[in-house]
């Protein structure tokens, strides 16, 4: 029984650490210190129309407030799974159900960062496409780096499993 609950632990945290691996990257940053593309610098580093810009406020917008709510429907689901198996008598047929409902907001979440990146993509014509690509990799890859670095440290959303080996760093390109 116990080895059942470290397993389904286990499973947990490896899932959260592979979807958060595997998340695709936000549409796009200039350095905007609210988290989300500086609205400004964006329309003049891809030369953007304002209804261009109308319509990527509008879509960030309702990406920030639907991130919010799937934020908040996983912490509570992980606070759940959590008294499921601190409980006394352990249910492994709710503790299931709860592993499979965190693997579903993990995939909605990963489905709404693609879905972001289409919207964006067609709001775009195919010049400032390719802008956008030129601007991008120097920062992202950077980026994606230290923050795979921190949660192999330990410092991002996924504990570290006991029993469970830390994947290898990535190398620094530095």
């Amino acid at each position: 029984m116990r080895k059942k609950i470290l397993i389904a632990m286990g499973f947990v945290a490896v899932a959260g650490a592979v979807a958060a691996q595997q998340a695709a990257p936000r549409p796009f940053r200039l350095g905007h210190a609210g988290g989300g593309p500086d609205p400004a610098r964006l329309q003049q580093a891809l030369g953007l129309t304002d209804a261009q810009m109308d319509q990527l406020k509008k879509t960030w917008d309702d990406q920030a407030r639907l991130g919010i709510r799937r934020r908040a429907d996983m912490q509570i689901a992980r606070m759940d799974l959590n008294a499921l198996l601190t409980a006394p008598t352990v249910d492994e047929k709710a503790v299931t159900a709860k592993v499979a409902q965190i693997g579903e907001l993990q995939l909605a979440q990963l489905r709404a960062e693609v879905d972001g990146r289409l919207a964006l993509k067609k709001v775009l014509t195919p010049e400032q496409q390719k802008k956008l690509q030129q601007l991008r990799p120097r920062g992202e890859a950077r980026m994606g780096q230290r923050a795979r670095g921190a949660r192999l440290r330990g410092q991002g959303r996924a504990p570290a499993v006991p029993g469970v080996p830390a994947p290898p760093a990535p190398p620094d390109e530095d």
